[in-house]
């Protein structure tokens, strides 16, 4: 794992920095981290558990770099060795003392073969094929492909439209793949993630442009309070757009909200590439690296097939949400009430109950030429009982003796409502439990 975090700070990253020629060139920063991670010896364990030749292992107790028990580990896997703990360091081979040591056990250790009788005559050791052996992220492409690299970024651009997080894991895995090259993914997702924001922001600004032509519409947006919150917004604004980048359902109020009160335009697009920057690699070079294992487990899971890598994409973006989430002290508490929702049912959801519904209502408002037909359906409540009447209104409108007994608390502060809640209490004697409920309601 630190290899590949090595790969992503020393070759990656730089490439994203203004460094002004301050850190080596790339071809030399690849070359410093492949050395590393060609190196590793965690691909090789079946090659030290069936390695047939006599084998000695030099290790120093002092290493830091590579700690002792890697070479105790190696010593378990090939039970046949010999392991040697010399009093050095990770560098006992740049000193002459160290040298001399070195050579010493090795000359030993050949000595020792030579006198042996029980040592067997054997073959190559025949290594597993590299297809069989997980190499590191490999940023190619496989050649052949007939969609254009123009092609793969429009198509990666407009899935960022849709969802930009599940764009990002998918993009992450044809990298991984080798179905898609890493410039073409990250440039299609960073581009459409800024695109998204920016558009927000306008989408805020078309607002604004028309509640402007209403009187008293234009007077609230331009009131001297809005005028300050906008003052602030365009100074200690970057803070809300770095931290919505992270933060799950708080993008859109951000963006579309600065659009509305009239926040300038400049800095907060540089400040949204700043934030798509932070984030859009993180996101796409974590499912790159981790690619592999993630569709082992998900080919155990679901299978292979379409069906199979939609229910993955689905499980992944689920995950990051959810990591995002556990953030802040907000976001555990809404996961938390998220699952025990799933856990415990009260509703229906609401968009299981009402995608029946919408198809029906825009055609009765089209064949009936109004949108107050709606509100004809129940007379007696409040606009037709569609959406946000008072239960207060509606009960009082019912015979008292087929009424539960009820109050309706005013709107106040929190101190005000319970005060008013503890003289209701005594007044009416009433005692738990108590039923509280929004007085707001949907369909009565």
């Amino acid at each position: 794992m630190k290899y590949r975090a090595g790969y992503v700070c020393f070759y990656l990253l730089p490439e994203l920095i203004p460094h002004f020629g301050l850190i080596p060139d790339r071809s030399y920063r690849h070359s410093f981290i492949r050395n590393f991670m060609d190196t590793d010896q965690r691909p090789l364990r079946t090659a030290l558990e069936n390695f047939p030749a006599p084998l000695l292992i030099l290790h120093g107790v002092r290493d830091p770099l590579v700690l002792p028990w890697v070479a105790e580990e190696h010593h378990r896997l090939a039970p046949h060795s010999q392991l040697v703990m010399l009093p050095g360091s990770h560098f006992l081979i740049f000193h002459t003392d160290g040298v001399h040591v070195l050579a010493a056990e090795t000359n030993r250790f050949l000595r020792e073969l030579q006198q042996s009788q029980s040592i067997k005559e054997f073959t190559h050791y025949e290594a597993r094929p590299d297809a069989e052996i997980e190499l590191p992220l490999d940023l190619s492409i496989e050649p052949g492909s007939a969609i254009s690299a123009w092609t793969r970024l429009l198509g990666i651009i407009s899935g960022t439209f849709v969802s930009e997080d599940l764009t990002c894991i998918s993009v992450g895995l044809l990298i991984r793949a080798r179905q898609l090259d890493f410039f073409t993914g990250l440039l299609g997702c960073y581009v459409g993630i800024f695109l998204g924001d920016v558009g927000l922001y306008f989408l805020g600004v078309m607002v604004r442009l028309g509640l402007l032509r209403w009187r008293k519409a234009a007077a609230l947006l331009q009131h001297d309070r809005l005028q300050g919150l906008a003052d602030r917004f365009d100074r200690e604004g970057w803070k809300l757009i770095i931290m919505s980048r992270f933060l799950p359902g708080t993008r859109f109020p951000v963006y579309t909200g600065a659009g509305l009160i009239g926040g300038h335009a400049t800095r907060l697009i540089l400040f949204a590439l700043i934030a798509g920057l932070l984030w859009t690699p993180l996101l796409v070079l974590l499912t790159a690296f981790y690619g592999a294992g993630i569709l082992e487990l998900a080919n155990q899971v679901f299978g292979v097939g379409w069906l199979a890598l939609a229910c993955t994409l689905i499980v992944l973006y689920l995950m990051v949400r959810a990591a995002l989430m556990l953030l802040s002290t907000e976001g555990r508490y809404r996961l938390w009430a998220r699952l025990e929702r799933l856990r415990r049912p009260e509703f229906w959801p609401p968009l299981l109950f009402y995608a029946p519904l919408i198809p029906v209502v825009a055609y009765l408002i089209i064949r009936y030429r109004g949108f107050e037909n709606v509100a004809a359906v129940n007379p007696g409540i409040e606009d037709g009982g569609f959406i946000g009447e008072s239960k207060a209104a509606i009960l009082k409108r019912l015979p008292a003796d087929v009424v539960p007994d009820f109050v309706l608390i005013p709107a106040g502060t929190v101190a005000e409502r319970m005060q008013s809640i503890d003289a209701h209490i005594r007044k009416r004697g009433w005692s738990f439990p108590l039923i509280v409920k929004p007085d707001a309601a949907q369909r009565g």
